[in-house]
Formats: structure tokens, C-alpha cells, sequence
């Protein structure tokens, strides 16, 4: 296995930039994941480091090796698509072994590999069955046996789950982050599914318009956000944003809001008097007569043990995610309180975190 490191990656088609500037590291061992929507460039960029496409400019090293113009088949990775591509006139038993044999290996060593493999993805029972007839998921998992049965440095993998329904997708998960804790192999898996990343990441690097917004662990990313975008990406329902003018000094510790005092972290520097958008999550907001910030009750979800509950305030809509034993009235004017300690205060313009303590993570 090996560490993947990327610099200054630039990929131009015609006038359309798909991605821009974009430099970050890969951790040996690591399971990376790629988020972002369709078109954000995080597809190219996979294909960049798997040698399928070639960048406008920048490096990429795999390992000690500088790859960058080198072809796939030089760079001792295992690519896996979103459709499976398994090879429908060979049985699973060969569709598995099938690098094996190009790299001519012997029949005993072939046969060693691919039941070791079968027996980590648990198809030892379909060896020997067509792979015409398998299901969504045992495809899969002959997809993942074919890229892992011959250890390469890296596995890429391009929306491997997105043919599969949700129950598959949900069990896919569990099965790929513990296929991971077992071959501690580096990899790099794109996904527009934040549960998808957050569930089995250890580190993600969200995209947009090409270019990078964050890289952090889930927890960073979802609790840390460094941008109003990632932000509104991350999390369902997405983080609440409220609107406030005023002037912050770099020790301010308190903003106030329709006369209700709010604490709030430390500025980088001060910003003088401009917009600004307080961001707070829905299960960090609180619904209480003990409140001059206050709104009235648009609608209430209900999700089993949770339930969200909407507000209209004079600042914008507000989401609170509260339990479901909790009654509340369609109408009804209430005073909202979050919980300082998970408070984040965006840019009005550009979008981006202003705190001090932010700027060091990812």
C-alpha cells in the first residue's frame, strides 16, 4: 500500500475548468473519500490519479513514484466502477482470479487467492455460479473480490454502490468499511452520498465547482465546517443560517439577537461593520419561553424518536431537531436558544468561516 500525494492538480477541458489548484495528501492505509455533486470534479480527479485521465497540469505521486503521465497499467491500482463490469461468460470463481492469470500466476496460487478472497466476502458458496444470475450485492461483492484479490498499492472506487437499492447500499457500507479495517489498504472512494462519507470515511475532501472546500474527518467536516457550502452539504436537515449586521471585534464574545445576548467564538481578527450569517445545527437549537429571540411554528416533522420542528423568524427560518414526546402547536410563538459551543459565524459575502480556531483543521 501507499500514500497518494497530489499537487497543485489543474484540469482544463476546452474553457470548462473541472478542476482547479487542488493539493492534498492521501495517507498511507487511509479510506478517502471524494464528496460532492455532480460536476464538481470529483469523478476527474479520480481519474486523474488512476491514469484514465491525463491533468492540464500539477503532479501526483504514488508512493516514491511521480505518476503523473504514467498510463494505468504502470500504476499497480485496482479501479472499481459504479457498474460492476464483471465479465458474464466466466463464473465467479474466474472473474475473481482473472488478474491473477494475466500476471501468470500458477493455478495453485490463483486457487489459494481467490478462496481467501471468497471467504473475506463470504461467496464461497458462489464460486462456481454465473455471474448473470447473482444478485446487486453478490455482484458487488465479486467486483470488490476482482480489485482486492491481488493486493495493489490503492483502490479507487467511482460510486461503486449507486446501482444498488438502499437496503444493498446500507449493507454494502458496514461490509466495505470492515473490508478496509481488515486489508488496511489506501483508498479513494467518490460519492455524492454524504451518508455514504460520513459512515465510512476517515477523512473526506469536499468539492465544489473544482475546486476544494475541506478536508477534515467526519466530525470536523460536520461540526467545523469552513464554509457556508459544506455547511449546507453536510447533514439532514442541512445546518440553519441566520442573518445578522453588525461589527465584530477579535475578542467579542456575545452577539445580540432581537435583544436575546448569544455567545458566540473567537474571531481571526475584527471585521468592522458588514453582514455576517451565524450558522447552528437543528439538534443545537432549543425551544423555550426563556428567549427574547423568538418565531412562530411553521410545521413538525415526525421521525420515530426524533421530530423536526420549522420556525419562522424575522431573521429567517430556523430548523430544531427535538424529541418527538415534546409537544408543539402548528402557529405557536416560541423564544429559540443554541447552544454556544456549536456555533459557527460565516462571511455574509464570501461564505466562509471567520473563526480563529477553524483555520487549523483540515
Amino acid at each position: 500500500m501507499a500514500q497518494i500525494k497530489v499537487e497543485h492538480l489543474h484540469k482544463r477541458f476546452d474553457d470548462f475548468i473541472a478542476v482547479k489548484d487542488s493539493t492534498f495528501v492521501i495517507n498511507d492505509g487511509e479510506f478517502f473519500v471524494l464528496l460532492g455533486p455532480s460536476g464538481c470534479g470529483k469523478t476527474t480527479t479520480l481519474r486523474m490519479i488512476a491514469g484514465l485521465e491525463l491533468p492540464t497540469s500539477g503532479e501526483i505521486f504514488l508512493g516514491d513514484d511521480e505518476v503523473t503521465y504514467a498510463r494505468a497499467s504502470q500504476r499497480d491500482i485496482a479501479f472499481m466502477f459504479q457498474m460492476f463490469a464483471l465479465y458474464p461468460y466466466m463464473n465467479v470463481h474466474n472473474n475473481i482470479a482473472f488478474p491473477l492469470k494475466c500476471e501468470g500466476k500458477s493455478r495453485t496460487e490463483i486457487k489459494q487467492q481467490v478462496h481467501k478472497i471468497a471467504k473475506i466476502l463470504r461467496i464461497e458458496h458462489l464460486l462456481n455460479s454465473p455471474v448473470s444470475g447473482l444478485s446487486g450485492g453478490d455482484k458487488q461483492r465479486v467486483a470488490l473480490g476482482r480489485a482486492i484479490v491481488r493486493t495493489p498499492k490503492a483502490f479507487l472506487m467511482d460510486e461503486p454502490l449507486g446501482a444498488l437499492d438502499t437496503e444493498f447500499r446500507e449493507l454494502m457500507c458496514t461490509e466495505l468499511r470492515e473490508l478496509h479495517n481488515q486489508l488496511k489498504a489506501t483508498t479513494v472512494y467518490v460519492t455524492h452520498d454524504q451518508l455514504e462519507a460520513m459512515s465510512m470515511a476517515d477523512r473526506i475532501m469536499v468539492m465544489n465547482h473544482g475546486i476544494i472546500e475541506q478536508v477534515g474527518t467526519p466530525q470536523e467536516i460536520y461540526n467545523r465546517p469552513q464554509s457556508m457550502y459544506v455547511a449546507n452539504f453536510i447533514g439532514d436537515p442541512s445546518m440553519n443560517f441566520v442573518k445578522f449586521h453588525g461589527k465584530l471585534e477579535p475578542q467579542q464574545t456575545s452577539i445580540d439577537l432581537q435583544g436575546e445576548t448569544v455567545a458566540i467564538p473567537r474571531m481571526r481578527e475584527g471585521q468592522g461593520n458588514s453582514s455576517y450569517v451565524l450558522g447552528v445545527r437543528p439538534e443545537q437549537v432549543l425551544l423555550t419561553d426563556d428567549s427574547r429571540f423568538r418565531g412562530k411554528i411553521l410545521s413538525t416533522e415526525y421521525f420515530g424518536t426524533n421530530q423536526v420542528v420549522t420556525i419562522h423568524t424575522d431573521l429567517g427560518k430556523v430548523k430544531a431537531t427535538l424529541p418527538s414526546s415534546q409537544k408543539y402547536q402548528t402557529d405557536q410563538n416560541i423564544g429559540l436558544k443554541m447552544n454556544s459551543s456549536h456555533l459557527v459565524i460565516f462571511e455574509g459575502n464570501g461564505g466562509k468561516t471567520l473563526h480563529s480556531d477553524f483555520m487549523a483543521g483540515g
